[in-house]
């Protein structure tokens, strides 16, 4: 909206225009008709991590529940950096964590290594991060929907891995 009314666009006209706008799938996108508030972001690194955590500042304090698929074939250094991101914001906020290989929804090209997942776990451990492990996608987004409450809001976290996460969600609460 900054950069229409630099351009010379009126105010009026450039809300007007937002209105119609989609956003971009897998970032910070709201699932609609849910009966849970959830969002869903494809994030990557550090920075898109912390981004999230950041966002999550405007909301009034509300419960935060977070599943986070693991990048799959993107080795143990990003694994990790992602890894010390996700604790530093989900202790910010107080947030239940469970942690996935998408062992059920990542193909074969973004499939998490061994060395990729202990990675990731030992580095929440160590943060003192409470989180619980989950192998499958299905399982972690069954776990985390099946234990929030109304008011709480639901972090659909993970690039590759996490895909599908949407599409499970939908099928879980029945809205889909």
């Amino acid at each position: 909206m900054t950069t229409a009314i630099i351009a010379g666009a009126a105010p009026g006209a450039a809300a007007t225009a937002l209105e119609n706008v989609k956003p971009l799938r897998r970032r910070m996108e709201m699932l609609e008709s849910m009966s849970t508030t959830i969002l869903d972001d494809t994030v990557g690194n550090p920075a898109s991590i912390f981004a999230i955590f950041e966002t999550l500042r405007a909301f009034a304090e509300r419960p935060v529940r977070i599943v986070y698929a693991i990048r799959g074939a993107r080795g143990i250094a990003i694994n990790t950096s992602n890894a010390k991101a996700l604790a530093s914001g989900a202790a910010e906020c107080a947030a239940t964590l469970t942690v996935t290989s998408s062992e059920d929804a990542a193909n074969e090209r973004n499939r998490v290594t061994d060395a990729e997942r202990d990675a990731v776990l030992e580095v929440l451990r160590l943060e003192g991060t409470p989180f619980q492990y989950e192998p499958t996608l299905r399982q972690a987004i069954q776990r985390t929907l099946m234990a929030a409450g109304r008011d709480d809001i639901v972090l659909l976290l993970g690039a590759q891995g996490m895909d599908r996460g949407a599409e499970i969600a939908r099928e879980v609460l029945g809205d889909g």
